[in-house]
């Protein structure tokens, strides 16, 4: 398996109604996107060129979770790993220490507002698994007891 030379900075997770939650690399513990494939569609007018995948997976740290709030909302009283319960992801952009920039979009069923195959967990520690995939939820990628700290070491900090 090749090393990518350049590391990860941050990733932006992009949301149904546009909004982007952030999570610095520091709170990443693990990260997976698999199948990626790039796609050309064109008309009469325009040419567009996008990556999708089809496999993304997360598992960030509980000290990424900080207070969220919608743009303009002054009542909103959340956390951003509390707003990803909301299953609608759309895309993810990558942001490499180089500033460039991958953005590839998820695998979404067929709801208007909601991702169907986005599953998100948040152990009773407070780190925040999720998992993009049309066939696989959260204990097919993370088969580990989520709850243990033990496991959680194991899982978070093995080299790829």
């Amino acid at each position: 398996m090749e090393q990518i030379k350049k590391e990860i900075l941050k990733l932006n997770l992009v949301l149904e109604n546009t909004e982007c939650i952030e999570i610095e690399k520091k709170h990443i513990g693990r990260i997976s996107v698999l199948d990626i494939k790039t796609s050309i569609v064109a008309t009469r007018n325009s040419t567009c060129k996008f990556n999708e995948c089809d496999h993304f997976a997360l598992a960030s740290f509980r000290d990424g979770d900080e207070q969220y709030k919608l743009p303009n909302d002054f009542m909103s009283n959340s956390s951003k790993y509390t707003r990803l319960k909301g299953n609608d992801i759309t895309s993810i952009h990558i942001i490499y220490n180089d500033y460039t920039e991958e953005e590839l979009y998820v695998p979404w069923g067929d709801s208007e507002y909601k991702n169907d195959y986005q599953h998100t967990y948040i152990n009773e520690h407070g780190d925040l698994f999720l998992v993009i995939n049309k066939n696989k939820n959260i204990e097919d990628e993370f088969p580990y007891d989520l709850e243990d700290a033990a496991s959680l070491e194991y899982m978070l900090f093995w080299d790829c």
